[in-house]
């Protein structure tokens, strides 16, 4: 320690302890992984030349190294109870099947990184990624009006709408979005009137440039809402309902959005006038559901139309999250989901941190026209169902450690606690 470094190529010992550490580790990999995505959505990888596949398979390459961090710290460090390496392995067979239905691998990486974010401070998984993704967003679209990278726009109906660094026209101010989300929950839901002034200054400079309607009615709606909430007191009565509500508002906003989808009728002026309004995401959507079909593990399908890549076939993007899941990864994937934010509510209902319901409820009414429901290079809400975790405090519980299937905490006065932050 002090200082000493040894000779002979052995790493300093301060690095050796760290690395031994499941903070280091999971942080080690999880600002590579938020790196390696959010730098996946911006069209730095697109040169003078046009596109340069080398910087896919660098942030690809970025992402498994990330992965294989997330494997080591949950190998070496996580400990569970009985019970909770049974829902762990209940869990894995859900995301396993959905991957054999999808043919697609996201998800089944994605659960690498919520498992081993178990254990792990819920404000420092928020600062990690606020972190990165802000000096991402800054940097990208200085760069994009600075002219040292390309800013691609798109003409619909007379209007011009810039991407702003990014290879899609939503990303930026999605993304803007979130960081002020990521905020308000760093703040504890508190923001300040000229605080709100400000933020809604720059996110009309985001929809002045990208023409992103309904980001911009999202991002005013909650900046308003948090701005004086405070002023706004809920009488006692109130809050049962208003917890009930909190509860099921994912599986009400997830039922109302695939009805939503299902019953669009294109000769009915009424449902042409709201898919007009919703820039045809209804008629997408529906198109959608009359050729793929819901299922119970999902369907492989190739989303064509969003992002930069030229892809040969047919239009078939849909921007629903709520409807995207459901039919790639079937309606048991959805249910996990939809579990995994219910969880996410009651925890914070029971801590009456009722700002993170009220973050996630925005995010709830995001996913119904944007897939952002469980996207990590937008928003790392829904790792708080295993962040924070405090049954390793409880002295009467069986832990189970990975590393040799160990048992710890016997006994109910007796008992090994270990607890990592």
């Amino acid at each position: 320690m002090n200082g000493k470094i040894f000779l002979g190529g052995y790493a300093p010992e301060r690095i050796r302890y760290l690395a031994k550490r499941p903070e280091f580790l999971f942080f080690t990999g999880f600002g590579l992984f938020i790196c390696s995505v959010v730098l996946s959505v911006t069209s730095w990888g697109y040169g003078p030349d046009g596109y340069m596949p080398a910087f896919t398979y660098s942030m690809k390459a970025m992402r498994y190294l990330a992965y294989l961090i997330c494997i080591i710290k949950i190998l070496k460090c996580d400990r569970y109870t009985r019970k909770g390496f049974a829902t762990l392995i209940i869990i894995t067979s859900v995301v396993f099947l959905s991957f054999l239905g999808s043919s697609n691998q996201t998800m089944l990486l994605y659960f690498i990184l919520f498992v081993a974010a178990c254990h792990i401070r819920s404000r420092s998984v928020i600062k990690c990624c606020i972190s990165i993704q802000t000096v991402v967003l800054v940097v990208t679209v200085g760069a994009s009006q600075l002219g040292i990278l390309n800013n691609f726009f798109v003409i619909e109906d007379s209007r011009v709408r810039y991407f702003l660094g990014f290879d899609w026209t939503t990303n930026a101010p999605a993304l803007y979005l979130f960081i002020l989300l990521e905020y308000i929950y760093l703040r504890e839901g508190k923001l300040k009137l000229r605080e709100a002034l400000l933020f809604l200054a720059g996110a009309g400079w985001f929809f002045a440039m990208t023409k992103t309607k309904m980001l911009f009615l999202t991002t005013a709606a909650f900046l308003l809402f948090f701005s004086v909430k405070e002023y706004v007191h809920i009488k006692g009565w109130l809050k049962k309902p208003a917890d009930i509500f909190f509860m099921a508002a994912p599986w009400l906003a997830a039922a109302f959005t695939l009805a939503l989808h299902a019953c669009y009728r294109e000769s009915d002026k009424a449902w042409i006038k709201l898919n007009a309004v919703l820039n045809h995401r209804l008629e997408l959507g529906h198109a959608a559901i009359q050729k793929y079909g819901f299922s119970l593990f999902g369907r492989e399908i190739k989303w064509i139309g969003n992002g930069l890549s030229k892809v040969s076939g047919e239009y078939n993007y849909v921007d629903s999250g709520y409807l995207q899941i459901a039919l790639e990864y079937g309606l048991l994937f959805l249910a996990l989901v939809l579990a995994a934010y219910t969880v996410i509510m009651k925890c914070a209902i029971n801590r009456e941190r009722y700002y993170v319901c009220q973050i996630l409820l925005f995010v709830l009414i995001l996913s119904v026209t944007e897939p952002r429901l469980l996207n990590l290079s937008f928003h790392p809400f829904t790792l708080l169902c295993v962040t924070d975790l405090e049954d390793l405090q409880a002295g009467n519980h069986k832990f189970i450690k990975f590393r040799g299937l160990k048992l710890y905490g016997r006994g109910k006065h007796k008992h090994k606690e270990e607890l990592y932050l």
